[in-house]
């Protein structure tokens, strides 16, 4: 982690599948509910591939809002998402 990014490392040949980004953005939730003024500065998820030299990266303010709310509060079970605090 730096001072505004939550980077997870991959290394494999393949691009990022569905279960690593949805890894990335728990880990992001938590991070962000820990109550950690450090958390809440992150405006990057990057997931960085040594092996093919590529990292991908969304900010968060880009995260679909519906999808962020979803897992915040019906699969962690945050009573809020971080849009609504």
């Amino acid at each position: 982690m730096t001072n505004r990014e939550l980077i997870d490392l991959k290394v494999s040949s393949h691009q990022p599948n569905k279960t690593q980004t949805f890894q990335v953005l728990m880990y992001y939730l938590m991070a962000y509910y820990s109550g950690e003024p450090q958390f809440r500065a992150i405006q990057y998820l990057t997931l960085l591939n040594p092996r093919r030299g590529i990292d991908y990266r969304v900010a968060v303010n880009e995260l679909f809002a519906g999808a962020v709310g979803i897992v915040s509060k019906g699969i962690l079970g945050f009573p809020d998402s971080p849009r609504d605090m």
